[in-house]
């Protein structure tokens, strides 16, 4: 399978994350760890198998905008950029 680009950023994404999702998209694999938060993160790839848009706000969604404003996608990301000063790896 190959990368599927995004069809609407709500936030640009650094170009390190964009090489991360793309490679992780070229081996086939349902997510990847961010390179700024370390946070795991679904691949587009992973998000087309589930069907549908789940309105959660995906990083990577595949879908449409009328699909994820049907499935009630917020305006604002889910997905930070800067972890919260509290963050604490576990």
């Amino acid at each position: 399978m190959t990368f599927i680009p995004r069809p609407q950023a709500l936030v640009p994404l650094p170009e390190a994350v964009l090489r991360v999702h793309e490679a992780a998209c070229d081996r086939g694999e349902d997510g990847y760890i961010d390179p700024v938060s370390g946070f795991f993160v679904m691949t587009s790839l992973c998000l087309v198998k589930r069907g549908q848009c789940c309105g959660n706000g995906c990083r990577h969604c595949p879908w449409p905008e009328v699909e994820q404003r049907a499935a009630q996608r917020p305006d604002r990301p889910a997905y930070p950029y800067r972890r919260p000063a509290d963050w604490m790896p576990r």
